[in-house]
């Protein structure tokens, strides 16, 4: 889609669900994608700002202070800065492609609780399912002394078969814990043919579908992801929550590679560390089997797995316009943030 059609589409859509700062934000950010230098300071020459990366690299810099430094008039009480007009994530029972595009390209998250209706895979997976299925491919598994997992630092893989993970899996005398995360469900060929999208989705561009199994306890530290998440959760119970990308200075990203991660455990948060975290607004929900979540890209999330087994697929959507323009401008660009 062209861009102008699709900023026009955007604004029309915040019009109906955003508050105030999602249209400064989105008019903000529509200058960097239009690469207008409005007020750019004259210059000529080499030293001059002449190319459209670095014209658009000077905006967003530019933009993004100015952001930060009205953030508290923004998301202050009376602003009402929210992308969830009745200050929850909406559960529904039903839904069509229509009104996924708008909640997706207002990035405004629900819950989905309609199994019977909208089922992710044709057959249950329990584990007894996924080794018959799939014990014999083989796979990287997270392993963690902490039982938290995903995360760039540190992070270490073994490669075993599925069945093995799963003996050990199930194993009480393990002395690691293991995660089967974000495995591209293309790795097991019978397990990817049980998989159908969803058809509400079909109109988004589906770029991946993955594969989790984790056990009790586990946790995914606070990050975000630059795709727009549809999770199934098939087993178990789990715990999610969720920050909008507008309170991403309030949540400490750390800087360069993992700057998708947050330095905050919103568990226990370290206010003196973290001082502003105090004005975090976080949405908690439960996921129980057949609960269907959407995370729309830029959205932080922090997911805790509660039950003893805990079996999910997602599909991943590349981002909307309103995704990649919060993303041009909110994020981090170096260590300093």
């Amino acid at each position: 889609m062209a861009v102008l059609p699709r900023i026009s589409l955007c604004i029309r859509t915040l019009g109906r669900r955003g508050g105030r700062v999602l249209w400064v934000a989105a008019a903000a950010a529509v200058l960097i994608v239009l690469g207008l230098a409005v007020g750019r300071p004259a210059s000529s020459g080499a030293a001059g700002v002449d190319h459209m990366g670095d014209r658009q690299k000077w905006m967003a810099g530019r933009l993004r202070a100015a952001l930060r430094e009205n953030m508290e008039e923004f998301m202050g009480k009376d602003a009402k800065a929210t992308f969830l007009p009745k200050g929850e994530v909406p559960r529904l029972t039903d839904i069509d492609a229509v009104e996924f595009l708008d909640y997706m390209k207002s990035s405004q998250p629900f819950v989905l609780s309609n199994p019977g209706k909208f089922p992710c895979t044709r057959n249950k997976w329990d584990l007894g399912f996924i080794e018959r299925e799939a014990g014999d491919d083989v796979v990287g598994i997270e392993t963690s002394k902490s039982n938290r997992f995903y995360s760039n630092e540190g992070l270490k893989k073994a490669r075993m078969t599925v069945r093995e993970f799963l003996q050990t899996f199930r194993s009480p005398d393990r002395k690691v814990d293991l995660y089967l995360a974000e495995e591209s469900v293309a790795q097991f060929p019978k397990l990817e043919a049980d998989v159908q999208e969803l058809g509400f989705a079909s109109a988004g561009s589906l770029d991946k579908t993955q594969v989790w199994i984790g056990a009790g306890g586990q946790v995914s530290p606070l990050h975000h992801d630059q795709w727009e998440n549809l999770l199934c959760q098939l087993a178990g119970t789990r715990v999610v929550t969720l920050y909008d990308p507008l309170q991403t200075d309030r949540l400490y990203p750390k800087a360069g590679i993992n700057r998708h991660f947050s330095q905050v455990d919103p568990e226990h948060p370290d206010y003196a560390k973290f001082p502003r975290f105090v004005d975090a607004k976080g949405h908690r929900v439960k996921l129980s089997a057949g609960d269907i979540l959407f995370v729309p890209a830029m959205w932080w999330h922090q997911v805790h797995h509660e039950a003893a087994v805990n079996v999910a697929v997602n599909f991943w959507y590349l981002p909307s316009l309103l995704s990649e323009l919060l993303m041009d401008v909110l994020l981090p660009d170096g260590p300093n943030y």
